[in-house]
């Protein structure tokens, strides 16, 4: 056969048919059997999903819970997102435990998660740390003024302390746990430990008030350098069982033992001030040794009577504010 007959170009036009037929078919086959194991895998995937949920999740309405009051609060998408990665994680590794859910069975608060409407000029004056010596001038203070506030109390089994609860209770005030101990270490050594430390609190304000808290503040803040390897399990848990915490985003600075009082003054009104059109929640301190706070309270209740604010009390209606991780 001569190349360039009419013989040898029917050939070559067979064969490229052939070709054209012969390829796509094979690469047809091939992605059919690749379609056909990634079926199988993703049936075996969807098979083990209900059971690692199950596994994971020992009250379906309490991850509902987190998931509903995460949504509603600042950057909510993230929190939530990394709060489930970390609890699927615990599931699925031995290193993790969630035994501590079946801890203290009464530590639970009923909370539908709905939020009333924004106060949008409001602020929250809140006191941590007391009851004290203090926190009777801080009360006599608020009653003056026709102001209710929030105090996250540690304990203390006294009678002085157990008759500050009351009153505030009678004044129309929220009472929200704080601590125990306020050892940052004892208290974040573990979900357990936070639980045990919390538990002594939220029972003590209850025996003595006759009112069930329902919002804490954590010691040193939801996210701090003591509580960042477990500040995500902590959280999820406390929401888990129906309990509101509080950050802040207005601080007096009256942590400080040097600081003055025209200092605490100025940090309150120009953080509140730039919180304009949104809430305030002023992180301020009741307990031992701090008198200055008595001092300044009228001249910030007054500056924020005066531009217009509105001051609240704290409770589980409010939506958060919460710190980033």
């Amino acid at each position: 056969m001569n190349i360039g007959s009419v013989q040898f170009f029917k050939r070559v036009i067979l064969c490229c048919l052939a070709l054209m037929i012969i390829i796509p078919t094979g690469l047809a086959i091939a992605l059919g059997i690749e379609n056909h194991k990634l079926s199988e895998e993703l049936a075996l995937l969807k098979g083990k999903i209900p059971q690692t949920e199950t596994e994971e999740t020992k009250d379906p309405e309490a991850v509902s819970s987190i998931i509903s009051v995460v949504s509603e609060t600042s950057r909510a998408e993230t929190k939530l997102n990394r709060i489930l990665a970390l609890r699927e994680k615990a599931a699925g590794s031995p290193a993790y435990s969630l035994d501590y859910q079946d801890l203290y069975p009464d530590l639970y608060i009923d909370h539908d998660w709905v939020f009333d409407k924004e106060v949008s000029n409001a602020v929250y004056l809140t006191f941590d740390d007391g009851p004290s010596e203090v926190t009777s001038n801080v009360l006599d203070m608020l009653r003056l003024y026709g102001i209710k506030a929030t105090f996250f109390v540690v304990y203390d089994d006294s009678t002085e302390a157990a008759d500050l609860l009351r009153r505030m209770v009678a004044e129309g005030h929220t009472i929200g746990v704080h601590s125990t101990t306020h050892q940052y270490r004892q208290i974040y050594g573990s979900v357990e430990s936070f639980l045990t430390d919390f538990e002594k609190t939220a029972v003590w304000i209850e025996e003595e008030t006759g009112v069930k808290p329902e919002i804490f503040r954590f010691p040193g803040g939801s996210v701090n350098t003591y509580n960042l390897p477990i500040s995500e399990m902590l959280i999820a848990e406390m929401l888990r069982r129906g309990y509101l915490y509080f950050d802040w985003n207005v601080s007096s600075g009256d942590a400080a033992g040097s600081i003055r009082s025209n200092e605490i003054v100025s940090n309150v009104i120009s953080g509140v001030a730039h919180r304009e059109g949104e809430k305030a929640i002023v992180l301020m301190h009741d307990g031992p040794g701090k008198e200055t706070v008595k001092n300044v309270l009228p001249h910030i209740i007054e500056s924020l009577e005066a531009s217009g604010r509105e001051m609240l009390p704290l409770d589980n209606r409010v939506e958060p504010i919460c710190f980033d991780y």
